[in-house]
């Protein structure tokens, strides 16, 4: 399935884990609670792991991602380029989103200066126990605004936007130069196990 959004595009690849692993994956969160660290009051606990790192950098290379990612975004990379430029922590991340928690709207692709810089592509796979306690946490994006001079200016804001309801074990690809965002979370559960598990991954 691809949602088309104006002149972008998310790729939304569903079931993309089969589902003894994710279960795992989520015990496995479970038992790392520890390990997940605040990031602050209003977003999530954010964690790194080798382990799932492995897992998904495995996965990532049967999908032929760099293909698909060639095919849909016109974006061309290696993986021994994305390896060698970035630390493995810096390139994927497991955030826990619980409630009250969001992501205000922001893009990936924005350097020190405030202009859009290299092009990048986001990866997220939402992961959650089931059946889902929360409400809400939807991803909201919409074409970039920039001036002239591909400046980020708040007053270009379009008022389009696309929403999309996060499903559970399905894999979202977007070009990270859009403006995106996750709305705050309802969940009256309000423990760990019940979280919005999120891995997060870009390529650079």
């Amino acid at each position: 399935m691809v949602y088309q959004i104006s002149d972008s595009k998310i790729l939304s690849l569903q079931n993309y884990l089969p589902i003894a692993e994710i279960n795992n994956l989520l015990q496995y969160f479970y038992l790392s609670e520890s390990d997940f660290h605040d990031v602050n009051k209003s977003q999530g606990k954010v964690f790194f792991s080798e382990e799932v790192f492995t897992l998904f950098f495995d996965r990532f290379n049967k999908l032929k991602l760099d293909e698909i990612i060639k095919a849909e975004f016109d974006y061309k990379f290696t993986w021994e380029e994305v390896l060698k430029n970035s630390p493995k922590d810096e390139l994927i991340r497991v955030w826990a989103f619980n409630d009250g928690l969001e992501i205000k709207e922001h893009i990936d692709d924005l350097d020190k200066l405030g202009q859009i810089g290299d092009k990048k592509i986001s990866l997220l796979l939402p992961i959650f126990k089931l059946p889902k306690t929360f409400t809400k946490g939807d991803f909201i994006t919409r074409d970039r605004y920039v001036n002239e001079n591909n400046e980020f200016v708040k007053d270009l804001y379009p008022p389009q936007a696309n929403k999309i309801e996060l499903q559970n074990n399905t894999l979202i690809i977007f070009d990270a130069a859009y403006p995106h965002q996750l709305t705050k979370i309802i969940n009256p559960n309000n423990s760990f196990e019940s979280s919005l598990f999120l891995v997060f991954m870009q390529i650079f």
